[in-house]
Parts: structure tokens; sequence; C-alpha cells
């Protein structure tokens, strides 16, 4: 993967690992549902755009 100059390319990206972690965070709870599960993010450059973006994406249903 890499970033382009192209705003709606990159948000694609994005969207691609929020479904990605949305997907990991439904089979993990399912598997421990007595868990309270934590999401943190890190990276540089490209992965850390992703993380972050996630991160803000998903930030949301990790909270419910």
């Amino acid at each position: 993967m890499e970033l382009r100059q192209d705003p709606d390319h990159d948000i694609d990206i994005v969207e691609e690992a929020v479904v990605y972690m949305d997907d990991k965070l439904k089979k993990l709870t399912e598997q421990f549902p007595d868990t309270q599960w934590t999401h943190y993010t890190t990276g540089h450059s490209l992965g850390g755009f992703v993380a972050n973006a996630c991160q803000i994406r998903f930030d949301d249903q990790l909270k419910k």
C-alpha cells in the first residue's frame, strides 16, 4: 500500500482497515465475551496514517 495524492483513495484504505478491525473485534468478543477490549494504534508514515485514521473511525464502536 502507498498513499497517493488522492484523498478518496486514502480513505478507502482506512475503510478497509476499519472493516478488518471490526471483524476481528467481533470474533474476539464472541470467543471471549467476558473480556473488555482496548484498541491501541501505532505506526510510522503510511502505517501511522492508517492506524490513526482507523482509530478515529473505530473509536465509537469500541466505546459501546
